[in-house]
């Protein structure tokens, strides 16, 4: 018989967790809205209330194994796994082993509004949370992260097609004081065939149909064009009271079609006591005019604005 004991190893466990709910009034405008007038038969606002959690509620912990290995994991109300990983320090970088953000992904807007994911995806370039090995060494991150998506435009098999993504962008930073300015610009190829994230990527077709042109035309053999970008500007007016506004911007072009979405909004953040806040706040998205296939002006595609606030508890 052969036995051996070997020694456990303590790590240090970590929870946290946060909770949210949303209570807003959308308005959409008669372009946006499903209302329709019976006696006109002409579309007309339409508004809606939205009282529920949001779905990136979370409860997760941070875990130190040792002086080398550590971890995190994270779960969502949406029934899902957020996070999930483990983190080699070599000495010179880490290596990152699981499920976490890309170094893409640009967090500069707290807009609670339109499924409080501030400007992810809206102008702030993201790729959500995926697979990956991810290497940092001296302040550089690169990762090679699972492929989760590859939308083609094409009347064709292209099994066998080879199509090339990419984005360059750039984000910037600055914290005078109690005030402080976030962003990012970037501008894409084929961003539909990638893990990039888009909130907005169709124009309207000829025939009043919807048109997805942030994908690789196969047919006509174009490269679809994508630019984004996203600014939020705040300050602290003392330890209770912020503000916050911001702007995002998308447009896509795919050969002759063209079309564009911003968003706008400001908010108030109030802390309540310490780890819980209400945020008031103001949001429009508006679907600015575009072109259809054949390069013809498309009519104006209307709005959607948000007003109401955001409650908050971390824990």
């Amino acid at each position: 018989v052969l036995g051996f004991v070997a020694p456990a190893m303590a790590a240090d466990w970590n929870f946290y967790g946060s909770a949210r709910m949303e209570f807003f009034w959308q308005t959409f405008t008669d372009a946006q809205s499903d209302a329709t007038d019976a006696s006109s038969g002409d579309a007309e606002d339409d508004t809606d209330v939205y009282f529920d959690g949001y779905t990136n509620g979370r409860i997760g912990a941070k875990v130190k194994a040792s002086d080398v290995i550590s971890g995190r994991f994270e779960y969502g109300t949406a029934s899902n796994t957020r996070l999930l990983y483990g983190v080699w320090n070599f000495g010179a970088g880490t290596l990152l082993v699981g499920q976490d953000y890309s170094p893409v992904d640009t967090f500069v807007s707290n807009m609670g509004a339109f499924d409080d994911i501030g400007l992810l995806a809206n102008g702030a370039a993201y790729t959500g949370r995926m697979p990956k090995l991810k290497l940092k060494v001296a302040g550089f991150k690169a990762a090679l992260t699972k492929l989760k998506r590859s939308g083609i435009n094409s009347d064709n098999d292209a099994d066998d097609l080879d199509i090339t993504s990419s984005l360059l962008g750039l984000r910037f930073q600055v914290k005078p004081g109690a005030f402080y300015v976030k962003g990012d610009i970037f501008s894409g190829t084929n961003l539909g065939n990638s893990n990039v994230l888009l909130i907005f990527d169709s124009a309207v077709d000829s025939a009043g149909n919807e048109l997805e042109i942030s994908s690789y035309d196969e047919t006509n053999e174009e490269d679809a064009s994508t630019l984004g970008f996203a600014l939020a500007v705040g300050a602290d007016f003392s330890p209770m009271i912020g503000i916050e506004g911001g702007v995002g911007f998308l447009g896509h072009t795919l050969d002759d079609a063209e079309a564009t979405m911003t968003t706008y909004y400001v908010n108030l953040p109030i802390k309540v006591a310490p780890g819980f806040k209400i945020v008031p706040e103001y949001a429009v998205r508006v679907y600015g005019d575009g072109k259809d296939e054949n390069g013809d002006d498309t009519e104006d595609r209307g709005s959607v604005s948000a007003f109401g606030a955001k409650f908050q508890i971390d824990f």
